[in-house]
């Protein structure tokens, strides 16, 4: 009976062991990966800051907002037990203070958040939908003295909405262009919103650009 009693406690002692170097391992493979994403999105930055072609420069902040924005995504989710929901408050935290280092010193931005956790993959999708509103409103907007970008996340438990609105004095027939997802950007939005059982809606409003995406879902 010791004999066996031995062998089942060196089992588990070598399982634990497993699961400690398996855990260590993880660690070290995150630490890496949010490391290599840092120096990918700060070279991509200051690469954009040196381009003397603007269309290559809107190009290399438009990467350097995602590759920032998937880092302090893959922060968030590296910290998580397994099955554990997404921090909201702090994800955007993250993503407001990493946007506002790469946004003209005279753009104002402010992202609000109303209920505190979600899926990791509603996360991820109201991540990118602010991505690209924010990328957009850079690049297509009228910001000659300066402005505003507005993001505000409604994250219940059995709906959730993400309205974003700029005052880039858009016009209707911009809007219309949205909706219709002809860019890059918008027609990233409107695969999101599809693939999250979304409504999206595209509008004019007070001089800027408004989109509204939602859907009657629970959050979690």
């Amino acid at each position: 009976m010791l004999t066996v009693l031995s062998k089942h406690v060196m089992r588990e002692l070598n399982l634990r062991l497993a699961l400690a170097q398996e855990q260590t391992l993880r660690r070290e493979v995150d630490h890496r990966v949010k490391n290599s994403l840092a120096s990918i999105g700060a070279l991509l930055s200051m690469k954009a800051r040196r381009a003397a072609d603007e269309a290559v420069q809107h190009a290399l902040e438009d990467a350097s907002i995602r590759v920032r924005s998937l880092s302090s995504l893959h922060a968030e989710l590296h910290e998580l037990e397994k099955d554990e929901l997404v921090d909201l408050h702090s994800l955007f935290g993250r993503i407001e203070s990493d946007l506002r280092q790469l946004l003209p010193d005279d753009l104002a931005l402010k992202i609000a958040v109303v209920g505190d956790r979600a899926s990791p993959e509603l996360a991820n999708g109201l991540l990118l939908i602010v991505n690209e509103f924010v990328s957009n409103s850079v690049k297509h907007g009228q910001w000659e003295q300066g402005g505003s970008i507005d993001i505000a996340i409604d994250a219940q438990e059995r709906a959730w909405s993400i309205r974003c609105r700029d005052d880039g004095g858009a016009s209707a027939e911009d809007a219309a262009r949205a909706a219709e997802a002809r860019g890059l950007g918008t027609r990233v939005i409107s695969s999101l919103a599809s693939s999250l059982d979304a409504q999206i809606d595209w509008r004019a409003q007070d001089d800027g650009m408004v989109l509204e995406v939602a859907a009657l879902s629970p959050a979690a």
